[in-house]
């Protein structure tokens, strides 16, 4: 391997929003590649764009994920188990929108195993509430369909809260979860995107086969006054041999600052579906790197067989390296030639006084 450094201006860039994004290397954890570079948050990714243009060039073509700046942290799983009267709570109450900021508060807290929302009041809950005999009483339609449901402010909407559910492994990324269960084991769960549309149950099989959303699904069924199961097959015996709708979802937050050892760091795939995957962070992957202009580098190649070392610097500091060699290898310059003149006037000195006398 070559030892020798060089500086070059690394130019795999993608265009988006009036600035670039290219792949860096070598291979790091999630900690490291955001100390080299701003790490681009996954709404800012053209996923369709940045591998086939890398791939043009030698030493990436064998890249096939890299960290984005999108760090989260899971939610417990929750489903809506029916309209109660709350006792108590174990946190001072907060104001939220939507099932999902309630979730997301009291999934903070190890011993909460139920919570619940009356007019946009959240509660944090260790036991389970009274749970009333109409399902709409505590409950209205809602305004936007990824709310459901949505709380009217009569007797408080309850959730229980599960950690442990026997779900399918995948660490593919999706913005809204919702439990569906697997085809060929109906007491095992596949995650979904909430907007599919799947097969449903609401006290037993649907006996049309409809395909709703699980947000469809789940107000089809309130609407109806009937209970969306938890815990219990509804799938009858003559259900397709399809997946169904529990009513089982979860979110996540976007971590900022310090990462305590619980959140996931998300990296692009170079697979044909250009997804995002939800990864350990202590992973090794290269890493997308975001900026309005082309990055200047130091690339030491001897420290990775696979990929060289690059080390992202800002342009001024480049400039100032550049003109302080340039200022070193003048002075070099300067020195020389004042001694090779003084080396001169030595040897003609030598050579005038070893000169015969004439006298």
């Amino acid at each position: 391997m070559n030892d020798t450094i060089q500086i070059y201006v690394l130019f795999i860039l993608i265009s988006f929003s009036g600035g670039a994004i290219f792949i860096g290397v070598p291979e790091s954890n999630w900690t490291t590649s955001a100390h080299v570079c701003s790490l681009p948050a996954i709404d800012k990714i053209n996923t369709t764009d940045i591998f086939k243009i890398s791939s043009e060039y030698m030493h990436l073509k064998d890249v096939e994920k890299a960290w984005t700046g999108t760090v989260i942290k899971y939610t417990k799983w929750a489903a809506f188990i029916g309209c109660g009267k709350i006792l108590s709570s174990l946190d001072s109450r907060i104001n939220v929108n939507t099932a999902e900021d309630c979730l997301r508060h009291c999934s903070e807290l190890s011993s909460a195993t139920y919570f619940a929302i009356k007019t946009s009041t959240c509660f944090c809950l260790t036991e389970r509430p009274e749970i009333k005999g109409d399902i709409n009483d505590c409950r209205t339609e809602c305004t936007n369909a990824t709310y459901t449901p949505c709380s009217s402010g009569g007797s408080a909407m309850v959730f229980i809260l599960d950690k442990d559910v026997n779900i399918e492994e995948s660490n593919t990324y999706i913005e809204h979860e919702c439990l569906a269960t697997t085809k060929q084991d109906k007491s095992k769960f596949a995650i979904w995107d909430c907007n599919t549309r799947k097969l449903y149950g609401c006290t037993n099989t649907s006996t049309e086969f409809a395909r709703l959303s699980w947000y469809e699904y789940q107000e089809k069924c309130l609407q109806e006054g009937n209970f969306v199961v938890y815990n219990r097959n509804a799938i009858g015996k003559t259900a397709k041999d399809e997946p169904y709708w529990t009513p089982m979802f979860r979110s996540h937050t976007v971590v900022t600052g310090k990462l305590s050892g619980e959140e996931l760091c998300l990296a692009l795939t170079k697979e044909e579906t250009k997804h995002f995957t939800a990864e350990n962070c202590s992973c090794q992957f290269p890493f997308l790197c975001s900026g309005s202009q082309k990055k200047i580098t130091i690339v030491d190649s001897s420290l990775n067989d696979k990929y060289p070392r690059l080390i992202t610097l800002p342009t001024s500091v480049v400039v100032a390296f550049i003109l302080l060699v340039i200022i070193l290898i003048f002075s070099m310059v300067i020195t020389s030639i004042k001694a090779f003149r003084r080396l001169v006037c030595k040897t003609k000195q030598k050579d005038v006084e070893l000169l015969p006398s004439l006298y």
